[in-house]
C-alpha cells in the first residue's frame, strides 16, 4: 500500500522534514557552522549534520562555559530571519550555517509577547467547580462564579460541545428537577 500524497502545508521557511524517505546521505557526515554568541562574538564550529537542535544548544553552550538552561538556540537563514524547527530536528535538516545563542531573557523580549496579566487591583472571585453531564455519557467540568447566570453555563457548555442550546437543558441529577434558566445558583 502505497503512502498517502503530503498534505499542503503552510508557506515557512526552508526546512526539510526529516521522514522515513529522507536521504541518509542528507544527514551524514558533519557540517561547518557559523556560532554567534551573547556576547556578540562568532566561532566556527564543525558539528555532525544528524545533531538534533536540543543537543546542539547543550553542546555549544557547555563548550562556551554558558549555562544551557538559560539559553535558546535560534538558527538563522540566508535572510536573517529565524527559522521554525522542533527541538529533535537535526541541524542538517535546516538550511542554515548560522545559529545563534540568545538568553532566555532576551528571547522573551524579542520574540514571544506574553498575555498581559490581570490587574493586581482586582481582587480574588471564588468560583466553584461545576460538572455537567451531556449526552452519550460525556462530562463536561468548569469552574464558575456563583454570579453566573445559568443561561451562560448553559450556553457555554453547548458552545464547547458542539451542541444546540435549544434542545438542551440544565437538570439537578439528585433532585430530578428542572432548574429554570432564570434562577440563581444556590
Amino acid at each position: 500500500m502505497a503512502p498517502p500524497p503530503p498534505m499542503a502545508q503552510p508557506a515557512l521557511p526552508p526546512m526539510r522534514e526529516v521522514t522515513e524517505d529522507t536521504p541518509p546521505d542528507m544527514l551524514a557526515g558533519a557540517m561547518d557552522l557559523r556560532v554567534l554568541l551573547p556576547d556578540g562574538h562568532a566561532v566556527k564550529m564543525n558539528v555532525d549534520r544528524s545533531t538534533p537542535m536540543m543537543d546542539l544548544l547543550v553542546h555549544v553552550t557547555t563548550a562556551n562555559k554558558m549555562s544551557p538552561g538559560s539559553h535558546v538556540i535560534q538558527a538563522v537563514g540566508e535572510k536573517g530571519n529565524t527559522l521554525p524547527y522542533k527541538p529533535s530536528t537535526p541541524i542538517g535538516a535546516l538550511d542554515t550555517w548560522t545559529i545563534q545563542i540568545v538568553s532566555k531573557s532576551k528571547a522573551n523580549v524579542i520574540g514571544h509577547k506574553k498575555a498581559p496579566l490581570k490587574p493586581s487591583n482586582q481582587p480574588f472571585e471564588q468560583t466553584f467547580r461545576l460538572q455537567v453531564n451531556l449526552p452519550r455519557n460525556q462530562l463536561f467540568v468548569t469552574r464558575v462564579s456563583p454570579r453566573t447566570p445559568l443561561l451562560e453555563v448553559l450556553r457555554h457548555v453547548c458552545n464547547e460541545k458542539g451542541l444546540d442550546p435549544d434542545k438542551y437543558e440544565l437538570r439537578n441529577p439528585s433532585k430530578f428537577l428542572l432548574l429554570s434558566v432564570f434562577t440563581a445558583v444556590e
